[in-house]
């Protein structure tokens, strides 16, 4: 994920020893996320209103392209860099 994405939370974190491996899968997930705040700098008030879900599907969707970008950057990188050795290996570059 993203380098912006990996936020942590300033609380004391609970032992992660005393918890099960899916409750740790789904917190390190969870940590990963970008935080999706509002446009008017508001809070979200549950149950959401028919614009405020909206907002929300669009901020998601905001997210997840940029992790989508950074994820290709990043394999791009990965790629010209084995390319770059591989071609060396063979003596053609």
């Amino acid at each position: 994920a993203a380098p912006h994405c990996r936020r942590r939370d300033p609380r004391p974190s609970v032992d992660r020893r005393s918890v099960s491996p899916m409750a740790r899968d789904f917190a390190d997930w969870l940590e990963m996320k970008e935080p999706l705040v509002k446009l008017d700098e508001g809070s979200w008030d549950f149950p959401l209103a028919k614009s405020e879900k909206r907002e929300l599907l669009l901020l998601q969707i905001a997210a997840c392209e940029r992790e989508a970008v950074w994820d290709a950057t990043q394999l791009r990188s990965r790629q010209a860099t084995s390319t770059g050795r591989f071609r060396r290996e063979l003596g053609t570059g």
